[in-house]
């Protein structure tokens, strides 16, 4: 069985760490705890998060390059509760549809673009209904923990 690969990003490109040596750990784990190194991209649609992140680690199960980004897509719940009766039923479908969604990509590029096209499909499912996203636009716009 192969070991798990860990990396670290040398302008932007993925370099192999070797954790099974004290050396390689200690590089690996200080090079990590500094977030922003990890941080692609986050936007912020609505009550919606959109993160993409290296992750250190080689996520692929089978053979292939190394996947070692992620975006996710995640959901400020309390802005949820924000809404008003009518729209409360769409932003949870919204909701129940998105939330939690992820891809992965091999390199720095590959997220950067991924992270994008996620950002335009959220956009685009807030506003299959007209102009609906306005609305919760203008209602999110000034609430704590909403951007």
């Amino acid at each position: 069985m192969e070991r798990a690969k860990n990396y670290i990003l040398i302008d932007h490109i993925p370099v192999a760490v070797d954790c099974y040596t004290l050396e390689g750990l200690t590089e690996w784990v200080t090079w990590m705890e500094d977030f922003s190194r990890c941080r692609v991209a986050d936007d912020f649609i609505g009550s919606f998060w959109i993160s993409t992140v290296f992750l250190g680690v080689d996520q692929r199960l089978f053979a292939g390059p190394p996947l070692l980004f992620r975006t996710t897509i995640l959901e400020n719940k309390a802005c949820t509760c924000l809404l008003i009766d009518d729209n409360v039923q769409l932003i949870d479908q919204i909701t129940s549809e998105l939330d939690g969604l992820m891809w992965q990509y091999a390199t720095w590029a590959e997220a950067k673009q991924g992270h994008a096209l996620v950002v335009g499909m959220v956009r685009r499912s807030i506003l299959k209904d007209g102009q609906w996203w306005e609305f919760v636009a203008n209602l999110l716009r000034d609430k704590p923990g909403c951007r």
